[in-house]
């Protein structure tokens, strides 16, 4: 059932990263480890088991079996990586791992996966250690609950700490090359809806308008790409309707077509969101969207290294309160890195200081009371050393508005 190996090539033919890029991530998340006592961090989910190793795959469609598992030791030791046998050639060539453990029977035998996780575990001396593991904020684990279940009898001795806070530790603060792939992203979508603005005339169909916005998306950059979001909606008896996707409605003069977008370009993710009116707006939706625009330069004003993530919500908050606007938010932006939302979440409480180099997304969103429509922008911005810079386009400082016919 295991098979330790070497690997058989002397560095990855298509690495994701440079090494050192690889390595400083490994020491970042080490330093944390030892702040909170963890001697071995277990990683499972996607987008650590990536960030940390370098690994290129697409083997996460699958449900069944387990990708890959990174076992990173705090003492500096090497970084192992589980992994079913028929994905080693992937790994080798996209990663920086050099120690592999082989699962044989992957498809056949899934559940005896954890098994092999307690028998390394134990091989290496740390039957009793403090195994941190993914738990807290934007956190998933990437097993299935059944094998984690069995993972933790199997090692009933050690201690399990949350690594939450190691591990974002690392992945919140981003380098001059992931910061590169999320403006690239952020680009891409910003291109896209240029275009469909550009597009767009009343009659037509969501279901239409979402296809030309995919089609634009996929068109923008040859790089790695394996996921699209797409949240779209316009008209009264769809502003409600939060997170949806393109209906079978036509367009019709004078709605707010809403286009909340992303896409995952080499790995990175971008979010913005744009809305356009229909033909000439109204004097409610143009007068509102002014005071979105209002807000979201009063939330980059706020955006300081050491400033809490707290004084941008209220900047926006404040805003809004000004003006009398009925309107609930719980947040108005979010981190943005390999996944969409990521942490420092811009909420009323949340006073952890803002951090150089972090990504952030804002979003002041405004929906209307009696379906009377949605107004927004969403745009990504890095933080500096003396405030911020946007990552995507300038391009919706006016509501933007489409042919009338």
């Amino acid at each position: 059932m295991q098979e330790t190996i070497r690997r058989r090539v002397p560095a990855p033919f298509y690495p994701t990263f440079e090494r050192q890029e690889i390595d400083r991530r490994l020491d970042v998340v080490r330093a944390g480890m030892i702040d909170a006592g963890i001697d071995v961090l277990l990683l499972t989910a996607r987008e650590n088991v990536v960030y940390f190793s370098g690994l290129s795959s697409c083997a996460w469609i699958q449900k069944g079996v387990v990708p890959a598992v990174l076992l990173v030791p705090a003492n500096g030791g090497e970084t192992t990586m589980i992994l079913p046998d028929f994905w080693l050639g992937t790994a080798e060539k996209t990663s920086w791992v050099d120690d592999y453990v082989l699962h044989r029977n992957s498809h056949s035998q899934p559940d005896t996966f954890p098994e092999l996780l307690v028998n390394v575990i134990r091989q290496r001396g740390w039957e009793r250690a403090h195994i941190g593991y993914e738990a807290g904020l934007e956190m998933l684990l990437g097993l299935p609950l059944r094998e984690y279940e069995a993972l933790r009898r199997g090692l009933s001795a050690a201690t399990w700490v949350d690594a939450g806070p190691a591990i974002w530790g690392a992945r919140m603060i981003k380098s001059p090359a992931e910061i590169d792939r999320l403006r690239r992203s952020a680009l891409a979508v910003n291109a896209a809806q240029e275009r469909l603005r550009a597009h767009v005339r009343p009659g037509m169909n969501e279901l239409e308008l979402g296809w030309f916005l995919r089609s634009e998306l996929l068109q923008h950059d040859g790089s790695e790409q394996d996921r699209l979001f797409l949240n779209m909606r316009a008209g009264t008896e769809r502003y409600s309707m939060t997170d949806t996707y393109p209906k079978s409605r036509p367009v019709q003069p004078g709605d707010m077509l809403v286009c909340d977008a992303g896409m995952f370009l080499e790995g990175y993710a971008s979010d913005t969101a744009r809305v356009m009116s229909v033909g000439e707006p109204s004097s409610l939706h143009a007068s509102v969207y002014r005071s979105v625009i209002e807000a979201e330069r009063a939330a980059m004003g706020a955006v300081q290294p050491g400033a809490p993530a707290s004084a941008v919500y209220r900047a926006v908050r404040d805003v809004y309160d000004s003006i009398g606007f009925p309107v609930h938010i719980d947040m108005v932006g979010h981190g943005l890195g390999l996944d969409v939302h990521e942490p420092p979440m811009l909420s009323p409480i949340n006073d952890k200081p803002l951090q150089e180099n972090m990504v952030l997304c804002i979003e002041p969103w405004v929906t209307l009371p009696d379906d009377q429509g949605v107004l927004t922008i969403e745009d990504a911005f890095v933080v500096t050393a003396t405030g911020c810079e946007q990552l995507t386009l300038r391009n919706a400082d006016t509501l933007w508005q489409t042919a009338a016919s």
